[in-house]
């Protein structure tokens, strides 16, 4: 049998790589120009989403430098965690089965000042025709503030995954278990999986809260894909929403 205690092992060095690729500032997103040729339906792709695509990319001059059309091979992977270029996980999200879209994604969300080999140049724009043809959602659940009182009632458990400076600044929700995930600097905190695993087992629903959501949607794709835990709950907007929303909290 698995110890619980090595469900963690592989989770801090992932869960920093997929903090830093979460971390996008608002005004880097505005640089990704993206525009719809034709409409999808169903499912939207979200972060952490698993996607398969088709996509074509050329040079600003009109030259192709990749295809997954040409190959006839679908190229698949996780929105969000950094698998691919910034200005894909930036400009994909929304995009529904079926959709195609066009990208033109400026060389800092791209390949930079580096390039890539011979076939992409430095400073270079890249556009994109992207189709998606597949999303299988993420195993956790995003919630709104509604949806977590109603799990509340039904007696979930609720972690609050921030710092100790942040729960003394806003408080917590009733009820949360105060445990930090992430250091200031993005480092995972080393302590976090034997605290978690004496009150969370594998089969008990949880609730992850952090300011915004980000920091726990994070560590909710890891716990259920990672370790394998079975219904786990991220509160979308964090408890800064819960707030606004004239929601209590206690210190």
């Amino acid at each position: 049998m698995l110890n619980k205690n090595k469900i963690f092992f592989i989770l801090p060095v992932v869960l920093i790589i997929c903090l830093s690729a979460s971390t996008i500032n608002s005004t880097i997103i505005s640089d990704v120009k993206s525009t719809i040729i034709t409409n999808g339906t169903g499912l939207k792709a979200s972060k952490h989403s698993k996607l398969s695509v088709h996509y074509t990319g050329w040079l600003t001059n009109g030259q192709k430098f990749d295809s997954s059309v040409d190959r006839d091979k679908p190229f698949n992977f996780t929105l969000g965690l950094g698998q691919v270029i910034r200005g894909w996980d930036l400009g994909i999200i929304g995009m529904q089965v079926g959709e195609k879209r066009h990208l033109i994604i400026p060389a800092n969300l791209a390949y930079g000042t580096k390039g890539a080999g011979k076939v992409i140049p430095p400073n270079a724009t890249l556009k994109f025709e992207i189709t998606l043809l597949k999303i299988t959602p993420p195993k956790y659940q995003n919630i709104n503030n509604d949806e977590l009182k109603k799990l509340i009632k039904n007696g979930v458990s609720l972690v609050d995954i921030r710092r100790k400076g942040e729960w003394l600044k806003t408080g917590v929700i009733k009820g949360s278990h105060k445990i930090t995930a992430f250091e200031k600097d993005g480092r995972f905190n080393q302590n976090f999986p034997n605290k978690f695993i004496k009150l969370i087992s594998k089969k008990d629903p949880v609730v992850l809260i952090c300011r915004t959501g980000n920091r726990s949607s994070v560590l909710a794709q890891m716990l259920t894909e990672r370790a394998k835990f079975n219904t786990v709950y991220n509160l979308e907007r964090g408890i800064e929403s819960w707030i606004k929303n004239g929601n209590a909290t206690i210190k």
